[in-house]
C-alpha cells in the first residue's frame, strides 16, 4: 500500500512537472508575425483593410490564449498551436488577393485617367475660346489657372501610377473628375451666354 502510495505520488509528480513545461509555441509565433508583417508590405491594410483587420484579429486572439496557457498550472498549447500555423497559409491566400485588388484599382485608376486627360483636353480647347473682354477677363484668367492647377494635378496621378500607389491614384483621379466636369459646364455656360460655338 505504501508503495502504491508513494508511485501515485510519484507519477502525479512527474505529470506536474511535464504539464509545467508545456514547451511555448514560439516558432509558430514568429512564423504567424513574420508572414502579417509580409501581408503589410503587400499593402493588405490599405487594399484590403477588412481581411488584414481579421487575420490580425487571429493573431491577437491566438496570442490571448499563449497568454493565458502561461498562467495555467496544467499548459498546453495544441489548439493554439493550430491557430497559429493557419495564420502563414490565412496570409498567403491574402497577399495573393491584394494583388488581384492591386491590379484592379490600377487598371481602375488608368481608365479614368484617360477619360479625365481627354476632358481636360476638351476643356483647354474650350478655354481658348472664352471672351477676353474688359468684362470677362478676370474670370477667364481664373477659370485658365484651375484648369493649370488640374493639369498638375493629372500629372500627379500618373506619377503616382508609375510609383505604385493605385490606391492614391485612384482617389485623387476621382476627385479630378469632378472637378474637370464642374469646370466643363462652367466654360460651355459661359461660352453659351457669349454666344461662341463650341
Amino acid at each position: 500500500m505504501k508503495k502504491n502510495l508513494l508511485f501515485v505520488i510519484a507519477s502525479v509528480s512527474l505529470m506536474l512537472i511535464f504539464a509545467g513545461c508545456a514547451k511555448l509555441p514560439q516558432a509558430e509565433i514568429d512564423a504567424a508575425k513574420a508572414a502579417i508583417e509580409e501581408v503589410r508590405s503587400a499593402q493588405a491594410d490599405i487594399y484590403l483593410p477588412g481581411e488584414f483587420s481579421a487575420i490580425n484579429d487571429s493573431l491577437r486572439v491566438a496570442m490571448e490564449k499563449v497568454e493565458a496557457q502561461k498562467g495555467k498550472l496544467f499548459k498546453s498549447y495544441k489548439k493554439v498551436k493550430l491557430q497559429l500555423a493557419n495564420i502563414p497559409t490565412m496570409a498567403a491566400t491574402l497577399k495573393a488577393n491584394t494583388e488581384t485588388k492591386k491590379a484592379e484599382v490600377k487598371a481602375e485608376a488608368e481608365s479614368i485617367l484617360a477619360a479625365v486627360t481627354t476632358m481636360q483636353l476638351e476643356n483647354n480647347t474650350l478655354a481658348a475660346k472664352l471672351p477676353m473682354g474688359k468684362n470677362e477677363r478676370e474670370a477667364v484668367e481664373a477659370i485658365k489657372a484651375e484648369l493649370g492647377v488640374i493639369d498638375g494635378a493629372i500629372t500627379d496621378v500618373s506619377n503616382m501610377l508609375t510609383n505604385g500607389d493605385f490606391m492614391g491614384a485612384l482617389n485623387k483621379v476621382n476627385a479630378i473628375k469632378q472637378q474637370i466636369e464642374a469646370k466643363n459646364l462652367e466654360i460651355k455656360d459661359v461660352l453659351t451666354k457669349a454666344r461662341i460655338k463650341f
